[in-house]
């Protein structure tokens, strides 16, 4: 069931970003979606599902983006598992933890690929420090929005649910 949840959100992600991208052409220098849906999937602590989703997450990015194939891929694989394996260890609830986590994740992944670049590719175009930054900064923002959006909404589902229970109890 999670594995259909993630499929789900990664087109949603994926229409987002092409709508963005059409939108305006700078799109994937200041946001990165599947980052967010990455690090978001990783939140929980389970390494081999962090593992799994940055992994699908980064090569859906790279068929959506082009350039070398792979890279994406294996820069957001590293970051969630170590979002994973970091919050196995840490507790990541308050809104300050949250956005320093998404915003460590951006960083990590963005030195990742110019670490890649420069390594694999002949003639590396690399990012400028404040595209980096951008990025950083509204990963970080929409992570937390989406962290506290989520958390409100599973918040709501629980009350529903167990309001619903009680009154079936009454009735029963």
């Amino acid at each position: 069931m999670r594995g259909l949840k993630f499929a789900a959100a990664l087109l949603v992600v994926t229409a987002l970003h092409l709508l963005g991208v059409e939108l305006w052409s700078g799109f994937s220098l200041v946001f990165d979606l599947f980052l967010v849906l990455a690090v978001l999937n990783a939140l929980d602590g389970d390494t081999f599902a962090g593992l799994w989703g940055g992994l699908a997450a980064g090569l859906v990015t790279d068929a959506v983006t082009g350039g070398l194939y792979g890279m994406h891929g294996l820069a957001d694989t590293i970051l969630a598992y170590g979002t994973a394996y970091a919050t196995q260890r840490l507790v990541v609830q308050r809104p300050a933890s949250v956005l320093l986590v998404f915003s460590l994740a951006a960083a990590v992944q963005q030195l990742t690929l110019v670490a890649l670049s420069l390594l694999l590719l002949p003639d590396p175009e690399l990012p400028g420090f404040l595209w980096v930054l951008a990025k950083a900064v509204s990963s970080g923002l929409l992570g937390v929005a989406v962290f506290a959006a989520r958390r409100t909404l599973l918040a709501r589902i629980g009350l529903w649910r167990r309001s619903r229970a009680a009154k079936i109890r009454l009735r029963g």
